[in-house]
């Protein structure tokens, strides 16, 4: 702080590297007659203040000035905003349908979840698929949280209070538009509710904004509807979901269907067309049909010898799938199972078809190419015994 020189009044500035550790500097500069000291970094040609990046250290040290001058300067009319924000503050969600705790549930090698109710030390049992029969329109979804800049006088949606700086001030929900503070968003409740305007496309998109944002039941449309394309024409075709599609015609019709013309669309479609859109749609989902929390409790219960474990395991790792996973997972493996009873004619055995589905139901979380290649085996022997004992599993 020696090297600034007060002459020069507010804004004032100078950087100097760290000593102890290289890449990080120390901002001080003038304001209100003060010394303030920053730790800053510089990375990928950018400086570098927490989340925020800015292309010089003057606009940096900008931002921060101008920060200050309006929380010194504002902080009355700050402070009338706050409380009449705070006055329209959402009230809290309510709390997902059959919210139970992590060791409140325990599954049997029959698919039964023995809930306990510690309020009254009572015990009851379900079927796993009881277990999820809630509406996946109303179960949890996280929030997407980008950095943004703001214009005007923004406010976090959590706390209320203003969002300071001159630019990239706080973060924004992708898909619903909520406002946020860098420490607030760790702390807000999974209760993102998507917005239509901001969910361009249905490829690509994670199967619970799906189903919340168009307003379905658990399955998304496109992955119904062809199921039932398929079931209704295509169970003794030979190759069905081995064979691919024309590269056009299935980039033709993810577009259509990405820009929400109805699902009838595919009724034009052939059915190789129809099983490519399929298996894009799954592959495509930013987080995998099987989650990665649920990926290694897969591969665990592979190893297992012993039947009855095995399938008591499987079904342990199938409770860790969220709701619109779970049903979504249900639909595709009875889907294959009954794809599987035709295979005299159609040649798809579930060995076959977990060789096509491995890799779309599962995705590997290792980034080793080696780990990937060995995943793979262990992925078709996964959906190989989830087709061969859907009936035991998923009902």
């Amino acid at each position: 702080s020696s090297g600034i020189n007060a002459e020069y009044g507010d804004g004032n500035y100078i950087v100097r590297e760290s000593v102890n550790k290289p890449g990080q500097y120390a901002l001080s500069f003038m304001f209100g007659g003060e010394i303030k000291h920053y730790l800053i970094d510089y990375r990928n040609e950018k400086h570098c203040i927490h989340d925020k990046e800015f292309d010089s250290i003057h606009s940096l040290t900008t931002d921060g000035l101008i920060s200050l001058h309006v929380a010194k300067e504002g902080a009355a009319h700050i402070t009338k905003c706050i409380t009449m924000k705070r006055q329209h503050k959402r009230p809290a969600p309510p709390p997902p349908p059959l919210a139970i705790a992590e060791n409140d549930g325990e599954v049997d090698s029959d698919g039964l979840v023995c809930l306990r109710d510690k309020s009254r030390a009572a015990r009851q049992t379900v079927r796993l698929s009881q277990y999820y029969e809630c509406d996946a329109r109303k179960f949890e979804k996280k929030h997407v949280f980008k950095i943004h800049t703001y214009f005007g006088f923004p406010f976090c949606d959590y706390c209320s209070n203003y969002l300071w700086g001159l630019t990239q001030q706080g973060y924004q929900c992708r898909d619903c538009g909520m406002d946020v503070h860098g420490l607030c968003q760790n702390e807000v409740a999974d209760d993102c509710k998507p917005d239509k305007k901001r969910i361009t496309k249905v490829f690509g998109v994670d199967l619970t904004t799906v189903v919340k944002v168009k307003d379905i039941e658990n399955i998304p449309p496109v992955l119904h509807k062809g199921f039932s394309l398929v079931e209704e024409k295509g169970m003794e075709t030979q190759g069905i979901y081995r064979v691919n599609g024309g590269f056009d015609e299935v980039a033709r019709y993810k577009e259509l269907i990405d820009s929400n013309a109805n699902v009838k669309v595919l009724d034009k479609a052939d059915l190789f067309t129809v099983c490519s859109l399929l298996k894009q749609f799954l592959r495509e989902l930013p987080m995998p049909l099987v989650t990665w929390d649920a990926y290694q409790p897969f591969m665990h219960a592979n190893e297992i010898e012993d039947h009855d474990e095995r399938i008591g395991q499987t079904k342990k790792a199938i409770r860790l799938l969220p709701t619109s996973h779970f049903h979504t997972l249900k639909a595709l493996i009875s889907h294959l199972s009954r794809i599987s009873s035709k295979s005299d004619q159609n040649q798809m055995t579930p060995e076959n078809l977990a060789i096509v589905f491995g890799p779309t139901i599962f995705r590997s979380p290792a980034l080793s190419p080696d780990t990937m290649i060995a995943d793979m085996a262990r992925q078709k022997i996964a959906v190989h015994f989830l087709i061969e004992h859907s009936w035991r599993l998923m009902r």
